[in-house]
């Protein structure tokens, strides 16, 4: 609890070192290395927040699944694209909840590795759900593009055009 109020007030080197002190305590804890790890990761500390989803995932090895090893997959599976790591970053995705951040950076993952179609597949589904998603319809236009399906193309660039155009307009009025 003392490690979750340190962190939402943004201590978060004090946050570590709280979650360091359970795990001195009780090395077996579930979600404690995953906590450590989004924490790592909100830092920017990509290969940190890695082995911290690692050895969160090899805690669980042969038991159930459960919403701390779900979102370790997850997190690693964003980690591992952040760090280019393609094959991790599918590998986990793969056995992450299926949200729309999932589906999102599946995508780039996929795309990053030539499997255009695929991509596209999972950037579609991405803006099913979230019809606004600006980083899906600008992949999604890419994906388009590489596959030379240019009337969908040009829809994606034309939503996100207006996207954008609309939150300049928001900006520019709060300004």
């Amino acid at each position: 609890e003392m490690a979750a109020a340190l962190a939402s007030e943004e201590h978060n080197m004090e946050a570590i070192e709280a979650l360091r002190k359970v795990l001195a305590t009780a090395p077996k804890r579930i979600g404690v290395h995953r906590d450590i790890g989004e924490i790592e990761l909100a830092l920017g500390r990509l290969e940190a927040a890695a082995s911290e989803f690692c050895e969160e995932i090899a805690l669980h090895e042969g038991g159930p699944s459960d919403r701390a090893l779900e979102s370790s997959y997850q997190m690693l599976g964003m980690a591992a694209y952040r760090m280019g790591d393609d094959e991790t970053a599918l590998s986990s995705l793969a056995k992450a909840p299926d949200t729309v951040e999932v589906r999102y950076h599946l995508g780039l993952a996929l795309a990053r590795r030539g499997r255009n179609e695929e991509a596209a597949v999972a950037l579609r589904e991405v803006l099913k759900r979230e019809p606004d998603h600006r980083g899906a319809l600008q992949n999604l236009a890419r994906m388009a593009g590489a596959l030379g399906l240019e009337e969908e193309r040009r829809a994606s660039l034309e939503k996100f055009q207006s996207l954008y155009l609309k939150e300049e307009a928001k900006h520019a009025l709060r300004v």
